[in-house]
């Protein structure tokens, strides 16, 4: 196959995509030759901008099966960012969390497809979706806790208050610490002395309760009797209730009344 390419600026064998699709192919057959021939045609044209070095070092990789030390400069652009973060979740790069925040900070620069002819934003090439997609799949295949604890969407007082815990290593103290600063957000909302479960209750309504006595201090919607959804105001209402009563019984009180070193406790971390 190789011997049919001509090896000229015109040829697949200078596109790096090109050339990693045939380095895939040529690793899944026993032909030394055709495995040297490639490399041979590839080692050379590791240069260039940061994408094109990567995509050619990873089809080094792939025919020759041994590691290829790589320098990562600065990426220059969305396809440089999106090439390292493949580069780095493939060879599980201890610091690809760094190229995440970097993709995470370019997120409003690119587009799936224009829709305003005057956006200027940058599209996605199949390719770099291509990639994109697989790294998304190696990160959650075997996701880092912190890097998730990083991106999602918590309460800034939750993140506060439990992250020194959880980057420790103390999953089961950074669940404690959340439940009690909810405990104290809601208790900074009313005048009552009454605390988690039954704080709930005074705060957000009786779940359990008829509809005349659901009675919460802070409603989460107009709660309006003569509104024709009515029902559904008060299901929400309620469902948030259960919520937050969920949160202590089954987290709250637990770590805070049981040995952390008890199998069925330290499982819910």
């Amino acid at each position: 196959m190789l011997q049919t390419l001509n090896d000229n600026r015109f040829s697949p064998l200078r596109s790096p995509e090109q050339v990693f699709l045939i380095a895939l192919g040529v690793s899944a057959i026993e032909r030394v030759d055709a495995k040297e021939r490639l490399s041979h045609i590839i080692s050379p044209q590791i240069k260039g901008v940061l994408a094109r070095q990567i995509m050619f070092a990873a089809a080094l990789k792939e025919v020759t099966g041994n590691q290829i030390p790589l320098p990562l400069s600065e990426p220059k652009d969305i396809t440089d960012i999106i090439a390292v973060l493949w580069w780095a979740e493939r060879e599980n790069r201890p610091d690809k969390s760094q190229y995440w925040s970097q993709f995470a900070g370019s997120m409003d620069t690119i587009l799936l497809y224009r829709a305003d002819e005057f956006d200027t934003r940058h599209i996605l090439s199949e390719w770099e979706l291509a990639l994109l997609f697989e790294a998304l799949v190696q990160e959650t295949a075997n996701p880092d806790p912190n890097m998730l604890f990083d991106y999602y969407p918590l309460h800034p007082r939750i993140r506060e208050i439990a992250e020194g815990n959880f980057k420790q290593g103390d999953p089961f103290g950074a669940v404690l610490e959340a439940c009690k600063a909810f405990n104290d957000f809601l208790r900074s909302h009313v005048t009552s002395k009454s605390s988690e479960v039954q704080l709930v209750r005074e705060v957000l309504g009786e779940p359990d309760a008829k509809d005349e006595k659901l009675k919460p201090r802070i409603s989460l919607n107009p709660l309006d009797p003569s509104s024709s959804d009515y029902n559904s105001q008060q299901n929400e209402q309620r469902g948030y209730s259960h919520i937050g009563i969920g949160i202590f019984m089954a987290f709250r009180h637990p770590k805070g009344h049981e040995p952390k070193d008890k199998h069925w406790v330290a499982r819910q971390c």
